[in-house]
């Protein structure tokens, strides 16, 4: 038996891609641990075993699944999952985690972390992503999956010019949101952010993340090689579901993706290709 494990995400944070990824490498012998009441879980229950993780109280329980359990893969990683990792891994288990953005930066930024990682991977644990990852991540695992083949796909929206750019999700480090605001400023460009948080953004416009984004024009995905090297972003799900096509840094966070539906991104391979090509 396999334990998938994310204890992190809750509601609709990393719906799309754990069902997928569930979906590709899970069988319905295998065991999925979530947050309870996260709409991956209500989606993957009716074809996988699943145990809710509710809290502390539930970590006992948790402890005796991984010891029967002959595989842990964790979807989601945080620092502080570290011992949890490490304990699975003492108790003879294979163990993986998926890389994204969180594992990469915290990497980058402090040492200890990075010597952690080290650690991990000496003693054995490995990360899987869906293309070649930064060079830190040197015990991975590619792994060729179609982790779109699910979404219902809508044709690609052609425009001639872009007059409404969809940001989705908060404007965090690695996203170049100032590049934008500066693009939009110049150009008269409105921003449409689909977030659930409390944003105040001056000359900005705010929606649920799960508002509609077809009113838009294109989808900002100029994503910053140093938080997104090898990291598969989660923009591809919006962008085939409602055909916005996605601008990006040379497909800085879209390599695998570009090799499937590369009819769905507009690459620009610098600031100035970009301004020329969201200006024209």
């Amino acid at each position: 038996m396999k334990l998938v494990i994310d204890l992190f995400s809750k509601g609709w944070v990393h719906k799309d891609f754990n069902i997928e990824y569930i979906s590709n490498q899970s069988t319905d012998v295998d065991l999925i641990v979530g947050r309870k009441g996260s709409d991956y879980i209500k989606e993957v229950r009716s074809s996988r075993n699943v145990f809710e993780f509710e809290g502390v109280e539930d970590c006992f329980k948790l402890f005796l699944k991984i010891l029967v359990a002959k595989e842990v893969t964790f979807l989601v990683m945080l620092n502080k999952y570290i011992p949890l990792v490490l304990f699975s891994r003492m108790m003879g288990k294979k163990v993986f985690y998926v890389v994204h953005k969180y594992n990469l930066t915290t990497r980058k930024r402090r040492n200890f972390v990075n010597f952690l990682y080290n650690l991990l991977g000496f003693f054995g644990v490995k990360s899987i992503s869906l293309e070649e990852p930064y060079h830190f991540f040197r015990n991975n695992i590619v792994v060729s999956i179609d982790m779109w083949k699910n979404v219902d796909i809508s044709k690609v929206k052609e425009v001639s010019k872009i007059s409404k750019v969809a940001f989705i999700g908060k404007p965090v480090d690695g996203k170049n949101f100032a590049l934008l605001k500066k693009i939009a400023d110049k150009k008269n460009l409105e921003i449409v952010i689909y977030s659930d948080d409390n944003l105040d953004i001056n000359g900005v416009t705010v929606k649920p993340f799960t508002s509609n984004i077809a009113e838009c024009d294109v989808i900002w995905g100029y994503y910053d090689d140093a938080y997104y090297k090898g990291i598969q972003s989660g923009l591809c799900y919006p962008s085939l579901e409602s055909g916005l096509k996605v601008i990006t840094n040379g497909n800085v966070g879209f390599k695998f993706f570009s090799t499937k539906y590369s009819d769905y991104l507009i690459e620009y391979n610098s600031v100035d290709e970009l301004f020329k090509g969201m200006t024209k």
